[in-house]
């Protein structure tokens, strides 16, 4: 007989010792803006392993995106299309750039 999650998803836990499943202890708890600032801030600056991001790269092949969520991800990321920079930030561009030099592309 298997216990079932106490999250209430319904999926089997597969060791009688735990409650739930991996994960899902904190499903459908909501945090308050102030727990999720001191989240934020405790986050911030930490450094991600090369061992680390080769193991999450392995673990995204073979995986595939559906429609939806690729058109969810494009409208996300319209970005300036469709808008235009007005006169003044236009300026402040130029003078921001100004005396940098660009690299050649075939560098």
């Amino acid at each position: 007989m298997y216990m079932l999650c106490a999250c209430g998803c319904g999926q089997p836990v597969t060791k009688r010792k735990n409650k739930y499943l991996i994960g899902h202890y904190y499903r459908g708890i909501h945090k308050n803006e102030e727990t999720k600032k001191k989240m934020s801030k405790s986050h911030k600056g930490h450094a991600v392993s090369e061992e680390t991001k080769r193991k999450i790269g392995e673990g995204n092949k073979g995986k595939t995106v559906s429609v939806e969520a690729r058109r969810k991800i494009s409208e996300h990321n319209v970005g300036m299309k469709g808008k235009h920079h007005s006169e003044a930030t236009k300026r402040k561009i130029s003078e921001s750039l100004t005396g940098k030099h660009r690299r050649d592309k075939d560098e």
